[in-house]
């Protein structure tokens, strides 16, 4: 599964740069580096084993894990972090059963998907920045302008997988 759009109105709607940016092995591998990132920052205060910190690191590979069962998972956890989680402590598991019980330590979901997030609005501003050579505060006032218009627009939310009505 994909969230690539449509081949007939991709080209529309968004550059082959900003596709890549938020396509969803880019997005798994956001969060994994996330994961991988946790690990050596748990290590070096010395939350975590150093000795836990390879096998994680290593494991942190998207084309490892399977996107559409990573999906299917998601619809029943309300979040692609626990899935994601659980497959990734099995990966390690498999190298190191010791470092398997130090992956997502400490850390919650929202950490996870507020973190890749925040890496793939990283990537996107570079790619913006790229395709029309203006200046990266530009692009950001530009954001953030237009965030502050639609500030006092109501839209439904959804939290925990349950939507409100």
């Amino acid at each position: 599964m994909s969230t690539a759009l449509s081949p007939l109105l991709a080209p529309m709607l968004s550059s082959p740069a900003m596709r890549a940016v938020y396509d969803d092995a880019a997005t798994l591998q956001n969060m994994l580096d996330f994961e991988a990132a946790l690990a050596r920052a748990e290590a070096t205060v010395g939350v975590i084993p150093w000795a836990a910190v390879t096998p994680i690191a290593k494991a942190c590979k998207a084309e490892s894990f399977d996107l559409a069962t990573l999906a299917d998972a998601a619809t029943r956890s309300g979040n692609l972090a626990i899935p994601l989680v659980k497959a990734l402590t099995a990966e390690v598991a498999k190298a190191d059963a010791e470092a398997a019980r130090y992956v997502h330590w400490g850390a919650t979901s929202q950490d996870v998907i507020d973190t890749a997030t925040m890496l793939s609005l990283r990537a996107g501003i570079d790619a913006l920045v790229a395709e029309t050579g203006a200046d990266e505060l530009m692009i950001v006032s530009d954001v953030y302008d237009h965030q502050k218009r639609l500030r006092s627009f109501e839209l439904i939310a959804r939290a925990g997988g349950i939507t409100p009505r």
